[in-house]
């Protein structure tokens, strides 16, 4: 009965090691990246950063990269470049060609660890400070470029999860893209256009115009002396009423 139950933990031990081995794939393609619009000055080169880590898969996640959109007489160029690497697959070597693999599982982090390994630069995400592998994009401009202009520019990453075969079994994409402008080192502020100097109007008045304006004044004054002044009309009020007090005794006298 013993020996029963021992060969019986043995099986069911057996069974997990080969659970284990069987275990469902998980393939996670985590990025990130540093910046999105950058300002650069003709003549100089910019730096900026992609970071790829893994953290819920359970294979080695192998991550190529191309530029895919730039100005033709623009220099960009990819930090680690790509380069073949030699993978055992179930035994077997195998070579591919990748910019940088990225292994399961990545570090997480509720803040910075004081060692830090090589070739790892923690970021922060909504899981917490991640242990990624940076990539680093270049963008170099002709010291001939003409300021002030917006390009766009747009980097392409692959994910490739190896098979039994050691070949690519499953692949996912995805793009980077970034607005460069082209801007002067310097601040420089100058007018182009001077403005017109301000200048009092001068109203120019033709002879007939004057004549016009000078007699207006006169019509006034004649329009003001139209009408009987009060003098006169007493005067003339008076010579009224005697007539009236004349005519009055006469036609008294008359009747007597």
């Amino acid at each position: 009965m013993k020996t029963f139950f021992f060969f019986f933990l043995v099986l069911i031990f057996l069974i997990g090691i080969v659970n284990a081995q069987e275990e469902e794939p998980k393939y996670n393609f985590g990025s990130a990246q540093g910046a999105k619009e950058l300002t650069i000055s003709p003549g100089s080169e910019a730096t900026t950063k992609l970071y790829f880590y893994n953290i819920y898969g359970n294979r080695i996640t192998h991550i190529s990269l191309s530029v895919a959109e730039a100005p033709k007489n623009w220099d960009i160029t990819i930090e680690p470049a790509l380069h073949e690497t030699t993978v055992s697959v179930s035994g077997v070597p195998k070579t591919i060609e990748e910019n940088l693999f990225v292994e399961p599982p990545s570090d997480v982090a509720e803040s910075i660890p004081a060692n830090i390994p090589e070739g790892i630069e923690y970021i922060s995400s909504p899981v917490g400070f991640v242990g990624a592998k940076p990539v680093k994009i270049k963008i170099k401009v002709p010291s001939d470029e003409k300021l002030g202009i917006v390009t766009n520019i747009r980097i392409d990453a692959t994910a490739a999860w190896l098979g039994q075969t050691g070949t690519a079994a499953i692949t996912q994409g995805r793009s980077f893209e970034y607005k460069v402008t082209v801007l002067s080192k310097e601040f420089t502020e100058t007018i182009l256009e001077k403005a017109p100097e301000r200048k009092d109007e001068v109203v120019v008045v033709k002879e007939e115009e004057k004549v016009e304006e000078e007699k207006a004044p006169k019509v006034a004054e004649k329009e003001a002396q139209v009408g009987v002044p009060t003098s006169t009309f007493v005067g003339v009020v008076i010579v009224l009423l005697i007539i009236i007090a004349g005519l009055f005794i006469f036609f008294v006298m008359k009747k007597k």
